[in-house]
């Protein structure tokens, strides 16, 4: 008696068909046929693993982009400002100032300019801060920061 399961055959020796207990199984003989995976099947692995790349590469992407961030230095102008602030005597017009030799190396392609002018009586001067990357593109200096502050300072010369 032979039974046939998909592209297996089951068979089952005479003694087994007549329902008497043997020592062996049933023998599985298998056919010549190999089974393969369809197409749909194949295409639909190669989607996974396309989609499952992509989500990888993006998320290595961004990890990239976010330790480049990290190394660039963050500047403000408050920096120059309270730089300003500590000195005795503030001279009216605009001043230059490389933050490289304020503030070391990793700030050399950034320059501030700052303009210093009488606010009002009493020694009130009015100071507007511009900070600027040096490595602009195409000949520009992008702000990279702005501020505007009113410092006191009794020693300045008076100016008219």
């Amino acid at each position: 008696m032979k039974l046939r399961i998909a592209n297996d055959e089951l068979q089952m020796t005479p003694a087994q068909a007549a329902g008497q207990k043997t020592g062996r199984p049933f023998e599985i003989r298998h056919s010549k046929l190999w089974r393969a995976f369809t197409l749909i099947e194949v295409m639909f692995a190669v989607v996974v693993f396309c989609t499952a790349t992509f989500v990888i590469l993006a998320l290595v992407a961004n990890s990239l982009s976010n330790a480049r961030r990290l190394q660039q230095p963050m500047v403000d102008a408050g920096v120059v400002a309270s730089w300003l602030s500590q000195t005795n005597q503030l001279e009216t017009g605009i001043q230059h100032v490389n933050l490289g030799e304020l503030l070391g190396d990793p700030y050399n392609n950034y320059t501030c300019t700052y303009d210093v002018e009488k606010a009002g009586t009493n020694k009130l001067f009015r100071v507007d801060f511009i900070v600027q990357n040096d490595r602009g593109e195409s000949g520009t200096k992008p702000v990279v920061s702005q501020m505007s502050i009113l410092l006191y300072s009794p020693n300045s010369p008076d100016t008219p």
